[in-house]
């Protein structure tokens, strides 16, 4: 009898201790991994397309899963509001951010276990600008994030999570004041999300930590310096090999004409320095660069970034948006075809392909650095670059060293020395962005050309033109 009973105590022990295990591995699951669908809104294109503009933007590629937990992401900025670069929250990196979006271009959010935030490569490549002071921002899906501080907003998350004011309690408090947490939820975020986000920051950080370096000029707006990556610098710290610099984000519209070889063999080449091969292998290497080399799902890799890719292959560069002169057209059309179109026409078999630095006299630290993968003999070689879409690609030179296409006609010694780089309206007259005055000092940030890297030197082209010509010169290119 005792032993009957001592069986059914243990029965009922293993059939409780088994519904405790079951009870605790659904909370895990349905807190910390279950998956939802982002909203309809984002998932949905038009006319049936397998891909769009708002796909671009918002679409998750996958990144949350490392990404920063929604509600810690809402709070840094009002707890670590001292460690922002300016006012307005998120918005102080210049970050692209259409009204009525939870979210700036490029960031995206998805439900694993919880709403969590990632990005896609809308982050870097979205245009922002407005024609006036006084007029609304228009969004450029695949165009240059000339606005954009990549570079300090990684810092941003780094320091706060530095900071000892990041420990669950203060962040709980600041997170209940606009979302109510059940219990378990508060159990979870205190004892797992939030001590795992401040240790994967942490982990990562060391990559980041040549950013504090008083020697390399910050990447500021609208580029970066992928060349100090962990891509390229493999063996750990940044080289010391006297060589700096980094380079604007490039357009990413009609990648189809980096496809055509124009009959002369040589194949036409991506990225600055000429490292991307063709547009398939850019938008795969680059997936794989915001997912990491642990990305779980290669074949969703391959998968999106052949949507990327035939998306990108034919979105057509922006219109100009302002009128065009007709007489001045005419015969800018003229000087173009003089002094421009042997290197930039389409028809060029120099365009999209590598030249030597020594030709076109340009900054070449940035080449330099990249040398010795880049190219055989390790000359510093940089891509001619396509001009399409080019009123909306400023600053210009691969380093953003040059505020305008009127600028750059100059001599490099007229040449602005200083100027505010990452303001958003349009220098309609001279091509480019307004560098300079109250409002560009307001959005944009201070940029050197006497700083190692930043030189605004070379491509003295067309320099010689009256000014009447290179006005005509400015209004053709307009169209480009």
């Amino acid at each position: 009898m005792m032993r009957s009973t001592w069986r059914g105590w243990l029965t009922v022990v293993t059939l409780l201790a088994a519904l405790v295990v079951v009870v605790v591995a659904w909370i895990g699951y349905n807190k910390l991994w279950r998956e939802e669908p982002q909203p309809e809104w984002i998932l949905q294109t038009k006319a049936g397309a397998p891909f769009g503009e708002t796909q671009f933007k918002y679409l998750s590629l996958g990144t949350e899963e490392n990404g920063v937990p929604y509600w810690i992401f809402y709070v840094l900025p009002m707890i670590f509001s001292d460690k922002l670069p300016g006012l307005g929250g998120y918005s102080a990196f210049g970050l692209p951010w259409e009204p009525g979006v939870e979210l700036p271009i490029g960031m995206t959010k998805r439900t694993i276990g919880y709403p969590r935030v990632g990005i896609n490569c809308a982050l870097c490549h979205t245009t922002r600008y407005r024609t006036s002071a006084e007029t609304k921002p228009v969004f450029v899906a695949a165009g240059p994030g000339h606005t954009a501080n990549i570079e300090a907003l990684s810092r941003f998350f780094y320091e706060c999570a530095l900071d000892p004011r990041f420990r669950a309690g203060n962040l709980l408090s600041q997170i209940e004041r606009f979302t109510k947490l059940s219990w378990i939820d508060k159990l979870v975020y205190r004892f797992n999300i939030i001590p795992k986000t401040r240790k994967r920051i942490l982990d990562g950080g060391p990559r980041f930590l040549w950013t504090y370096r008083k020697d390399i000029p910050a990447w500021g707006r609208g580029s970066d310096g992928p060349l100090y990556s962990s891509k390229y610098v493999r063996e750990g710290p940044l080289r010391v090999d006297g060589h700096y610099g980094s380079t604007q984000f490039p357009p990413v519209w009609n990648l189809a004409k980096y496809e055509k070889d124009k009959g002369q063999g040589e194949a036409q080449r991506l990225n600055a320095t000429g490292d991307g091969l063709n547009p398939p292998t850019v938008v795969r290497e680059s997936l794989l660069g915001m997912l990491g080399p642990e990305a779980s799902d290669r074949n969703r890799v391959e998968s999106e970034a052949a949507r990327l890719t035939n998306y990108l292959r034919a979105k057509p560069a922006p219109a100009f948006p302002g009128g065009i002169d007709a007489k001045r057209y005419e015969s800018g059309k003229d000087v173009f075809k003089e002094r421009c179109s042997l290197c930039h026409g389409e028809d060029s078999t120099l365009v999209g392909r590598p030249m030597p630095v020594t030709q076109v006299g340009t900054d070449p630290d940035y080449a330099a650095r990249f040398n010795k993968s880049s190219s055989a003999d390790h000359v510093p070689r940089y891509v001619v670059p396509h001009l399409d879409g080019i009123w909306l690609r400023g600053p210009y030179l691969h380093n953003g060293s040059v505020p305008t296409i009127w600028d750059l006609l100059k001599p490099a010694r007229d040449r602005p020395s200083s100027f505010y780089r990452g303001a958003d309206v349009l220098d309609v007259e001279h091509l480019g962005f307004i560098s300079q005055g109250e409002d560009a000092m307001r959005r944009g940030a201070p940029f050197e050309t006497t700083k190692q890297g930043n030189g605004n030197q070379g491509h003295e082209f067309g320099v010689d033109l009256p000014d009447e010509k290179k006005k005509d010169l400015i209004e053709f290119m307009k169209t480009l």
